[in-house]
């Protein structure tokens, strides 16, 4: 079955009036209020979503491309297991390809959020971060927080903000990687214009992340003694999910087979590359046959 949607006639003028409906069609589509409420990762909700027909893929497409103009060499993808808008640089096809989730496509109803989205991975496209090789830091999970850090100095931050809370499903919040909000916690000044890559990666590890100073940090009300306290977890998977397994040597997927709850173990069976390609069911601009 594909994604439920009830589009209006015209986008929303408001975001707050979207964000509403946003959590309407996520209703529609099987994933709770509640549930995106107590998950500790919200985005990984969206891989859950049943994913789009060919015409809404299409559909898709053709919205982004009235909304920026493509440059040469960079193509769509849907892909439906991603939990996030991605870019990344085929050396087999010699393209870039641009990720769109699932829930890119209710961003019709609020294109300013789509345009920063698509900005955002140009971005990462023309300051070559789908290309760098990281060499021992290719596992660094500071790398793409910095390289965000930088796009988003030159993206409005009304827009980024409420991209991040979409992505996110909050209907508050706000995106903590900006210019004015990440650099301090490296140790480095403000730049607005952002800083260069070496410059920002290096402070990563030589200066450490300080904590959000804006996070929140209210302590929640005392609960009753008779009331268990509730934990908030990530999202477990389930028997039947692909994961990403990451070791010393690059990240693989795999394929879980066992889930204890209680213990929170998993057990994961390693996939070959063709049931890896099969699962995804990635569809491009370029070349439909194109999973790669």
């Amino acid at each position: 079955m594909a994604l439920i949607v009830n589009f209006r006639v015209e986008p929303f003028e408001e975001f707050d009036d979207f964000h509403d409906w946003l959590m309407e069609q996520m209703e529609l589509n099987g994933i709770s209020r509640e549930r995106i409420e107590k998950s500790a990762d919200p985005s990984s909700l969206t891989k859950r979503l049943p994913r789009l027909s060919r015409e809404q893929v299409e559909d898709m497409w053709a919205f982004v491309e009235d909304l920026v103009t493509m440059p040469k060499g960079i193509y769509l993808k849907y892909s439906p297991k991603a939990e996030t808008i991605a870019s990344r640089y085929s050396t087999s096809k010699d393209c870039f390809f641009i990720k769109l989730t699932t829930n890119f496509y209710f961003f019709k109803m609020y294109p300013d959020i789509a345009r920063a989205g698509i900005e955002h991975e140009f971005g990462h496209i023309f300051n070559g971060d789908c290309t760098r090789d990281h060499g021992e830091h290719r596992n660094c999970a500071g790398i793409n927080k910095v390289a965000d850090v930088r796009i988003n100095a030159a993206i409005d931050r009304v827009e980024i903000d409420r991209l991040y809370r979409a992505l996110f499903y909050q209907k508050d919040g706000y995106c903590p990687y900006v210019p004015d909000r990440y650099y301090p916690r490296l140790g480095l000044p403000a730049n607005p214009d952002g800083w260069s890559f070496d410059i920002a990666h290096n402070a990563y590890h030589e200066n450490g992340v300080q904590p959000d100073p804006e996070a929140r940090r209210t302590p929640p009300p005392a609960k009753p003694k008779d009331e268990p306290e509730r934990e908030k977890y990530k999202e477990m998977p389930v028997v039947g999910d692909i994961i990403m397994v990451t070791g010393d040597y690059g990240d693989s997927y795999g394929r879980v087979k066992q889930v204890d709850n209680a213990t929170r173990d998993i057990v994961v069976e390693k996939m070959t590359m063709e049931d890896v390609y099969e699962y995804f069911g990635e569809i491009t601009q370029k070349d439909d046959a194109i999973i790669d």
